[in-house]
């Protein structure tokens, strides 16, 4: 997957580089405040990563979360470790 950090209105960048790179399966987006959105090809359940990571939904292809403890970061290297650390939970 591939991971941004307040990118924000994903939807369209998203579906456009998910489309134009197969090799990657999902896209995520977290903001200053921890609201992330995730997007798919068809290949994952976003909407099943976002309910086991941090009880969000949505659906299949599209889906966001809230991460309450979420904590503003400058570095991305910082988010991603926090993202990361997520992941390997679920």
């Amino acid at each position: 997957g591939l991971f941004t950090y307040c990118l924000g209105s994903i939807s369209i960048p998203a579906n456009a580089f998910l489309r134009a790179n197969t090799d990657y399966d999902f896209f995520i987006d977290i903001n200053k405040k921890g609201n992330a959105s995730f997007r798919a090809d068809g290949k994952v359940d976003v909407s099943l990563m976002a309910t086991k990571l941090a009880n969000g939904g949505g659906h299949v292809n599209a889906s966001g979360c809230k991460f309450e403890d979420f904590k503003e970061a400058i570095d991305v290297i910082d988010v991603k470790t926090y993202l990361q650390n997520k992941l390997d939970k679920i």
